[in-house]
């Protein structure tokens, strides 16, 4: 019984003393003994598959994006798409607004949305015209229109036209230093005749058989550039108007290949306007800046050409407005094919900035 538990104690020992042993081989501290593990301490690092702080999602967001707009977490992220009220502008003229609306916008006539879609922010599909003119050329327009034509195609005219230097004869540059030509028309009796051609300045010609008899007379704008008709045209429309009588047309061949013609509507307004405007022709034969009537013309002719219309067009068309003023209709028609038509157009308002609102009422 002895001998037994002596065995036991020798072997409760040499257990202890390995024991011992291996912690001292380990450190010499039970505690810290680490099994299945490597010997890198921990990284910390999200993108470590090894480190307890591994986190695809911050390591490549990509893969964890939900690509949803209304996630505030996600790169796709945009409050106008999830709650597009929270970026509605509520403008009645912004077209991407539920709040669009052309008659609200532009109030004093909803036919600008439809002679003019382009300027109601984008919208490719101008609505149907809600209040169309049923009478967009008036007989006395239509009257006139065929009295220019009828005179221009009388074979002298036609005749005496044809005589006219070529506006732009390419064997004479600079075309800014060619020549003004005309000749006047005349009816005595119905029977039509014509003046010689006379040639002038680059800017004018020189009165000549102005008699009772001239009802109506042509000259060129030669130099490219030159727009017609010009102010010194309407002015000099008047002068010819009170010396003859029967003077009613003023015909203006323009570089552009179209051949106008001032016909006078009303001689006492015509009159009237120069004298209520008095000094309102410059000296570069347009209507003067700083004048009512230049000032007027100036704003007309920048706000077309920001409506798009082209140098040329926007300057007739605020001419136009003018010699509406002024009493007098213009007519216009290509060289090839006479058949003169009124140009008429009228002011609605203007827009949210400011700009002047033109409807075209043009003859057809």
């Amino acid at each position: 019984m002895k001998k037994n538990y002596i065995l036991a104690l020798t072997f409760l020992f040499l257990f202890i003393g390995a024991s011992s042993m291996y912690g001292q081989i380990n450190g010499g501290d039970l505690d810290e003994v680490c099994i299945n593990c490597d010997d890198e301490p921990d990284s910390y690092n999200p993108c470590d598959p090894l480190s307890s702080s591994y986190d695809p999602c911050v390591c490549n967001p990509q893969s964890c994006d939900s690509n949803d707009p209304c996630d505030l977490f996600s790169n796709s992220y945009n409050p106008c798409v999830c709650n597009p009220q929270s970026c509605d502008s509520n403008d009645p003229c912004d077209y991407s607004s539920q709040a669009y609306n052309y008659d609200v916008c532009y109030g004093v006539d909803n036919n600008y949305c439809y002679y003019f879609p382009q300027q109601c922010y984008g919208n490719p599909d101008p609505p149907t015209n809600p209040n169309p003119d049923p009478d967009p050329c008036p007989a006395a327009s239509i009257a006139a229109g065929v009295a220019a034509t009828n005179l221009f195609n009388n074979n002298a005219v036609t005749t005496t036209m044809s005589q006219m230097p070529v506006l732009f004869p390419s064997n004479e540059p600079p075309y800014s230093q060619q020549l003004e030509h005309g000749f006047n028309i005349k009816n005595v009796n119905g029977v039509i005749s014509t003046t010689p051609i006379r040639e002038g300045t680059a800017t004018g010609l020189p009165a000549a058989d102005y008699t009772i008899n001239v009802v109506a007379d042509l000259h060129d704008h030669p130099a490219p550039g030159t727009f017609a008709p010009s102010a010194q045209d309407l002015f000099a429309l008047n002068t010819r108007r009170n010396l003859m009588s029967g003077f009613t047309t003023s015909y203006v061949s323009s570089f552009d290949g179209n051949i106008y013609a001032l016909y006078i509507d009303d001689p006492s307004k015509l009159n009237d306007f120069f004298n209520n405007n008095p000094g309102c022709v410059g000296s570069d034969n347009n209507f003067k800046e700083g004048t009512t009537v230049g000032d007027y013309f100036r704003d007309v002719n920048f706000d077309l050409q920001r409506q798009g219309y082209t140098p040329q067009e926007a300057y007739t068309r605020a001419t136009t407005l003018i010699l509406q003023d002024a009493g007098v209709s213009l007519l216009k028609t290509d060289a090839t094919t006479i058949n003169f038509k009124k140009i008429d157009i009228k002011v609605v308002g203007n827009d949210i900035n400011g700009n002047t609102i033109i409807i075209i009422n043009d003859c057809n």
